[in-house]
């Protein structure tokens, strides 16, 4: 089974900077199946964080978040050598969908380490698990499950929230552009959902340790970005083929199976805008 979190934490002079990706499908209970029938409701309620034995954040989600949320916060009083654990609980066992892995059982931990000047912890040094408290399950599992895709959804009309998907495909010259489309984007028009999505060559820049000619990263661009609520998809072909594994992509990218389909379907079915930068 695929980790159902991703979680890494640095230290810089005592502040822990804490991100975390956690695969979960965030069902509403308002979609339907193909068959027509309603996806019962399950939806991660709460993220917590204990460093020390002391509770240093602690966040209620609701069925308005997205699939696959990304999570990002900071708190004082870390050292290098802690132990930062997350754990999340979601609505009642009783409405998991019956098709899923078994998660394994235990809390999802990142060691707490200083490299130079708030550099990110390597994929080696975190430990990931699921957690499993009384009577909920925890929302652990990215499903796969295409038996269980939503009927099409309608296009924002006039007064709907705008919707727009960036291709990205062409290496880290477009990456830069669209660093600066997007922030811009959201400058202008804050409401609009944007959701990236980079297959080929456009994945580079989403590699750890990735930097634009002037030798920027880009982790603190698109962690920004991020925050505010852009999405980063990558393509599972492009990995595949160029041997790419994920576990070396920042933490805010989310794999889909395929770039270019998953464009079409944004188009389609959810009635985004496509911008090429």
């Amino acid at each position: 089974m695929a980790d159902p979190m991703r979680v890494r934490a640095t230290e810089n002079g005592g502040v822990v900077d804490v991100k975390i990706l956690m695969k979960h499908d965030m069902e509403t209970g308002q979609r339907k199946d193909s068959a027509g029938k309603t996806i019962p409701a399950w939806h991660i309620q709460t993220v917590s964080a204990q460093c020390k034995g002391k509770e240093v954040f602690r966040a209620q989600f609701g069925p308005a978040v997205s699939k696959d949320p990304f999570l990002n916060f900071k708190f004082k009083g870390g050292a290098k050598g802690d132990k930062v654990t997350v754990t999340w609980v979601t609505t009642a066992a009783t409405s998991v969908p019956t098709k899923r892995p078994s998660p394994d059982t235990g809390p999802a931990r990142a060691a707490v380490v200083c490299y130079g000047s708030g550099r990110k912890l390597t994929s080696g040094t975190i430990m990931r698990r699921a957690f499993i408290r009384a009577s909920a399950a925890l929302a652990a599992i990215g499903l796969a499950a295409k038996a269980a895709q939503a009927a099409p959804g309608p296009a924002a009309g006039k007064g709907g929230r705008v919707k727009v998907v960036y291709q990205l495909s062409e290496g880290i010259d477009q990456a830069v552009r669209a660093m600066g489309n997007l922030r811009n984007h959201l400058n202008g028009a804050p409401d609009t959902k944007l959701v990236v999505v980079a297959f080929g060559y456009g994945v580079d820049f989403l590699v750890e340790g990735a930097k634009d000619a002037r030798g920027n990263t880009f982790d603190g661009p698109v962690g920004a970005l991020a925050s505010a609520g852009v999405e980063f998809r990558v393509c599972r072909n492009t990995l595949n083929a160029r041997k790419i594994s994920e576990s070396s992509l920042l933490m805010e990218s989310k794999i889909v199976p395929a770039g270019v389909v998953e464009i079409a379907r944004l188009q389609f079915d959810e009635g985004y805008a496509y911008i090429k930068p």
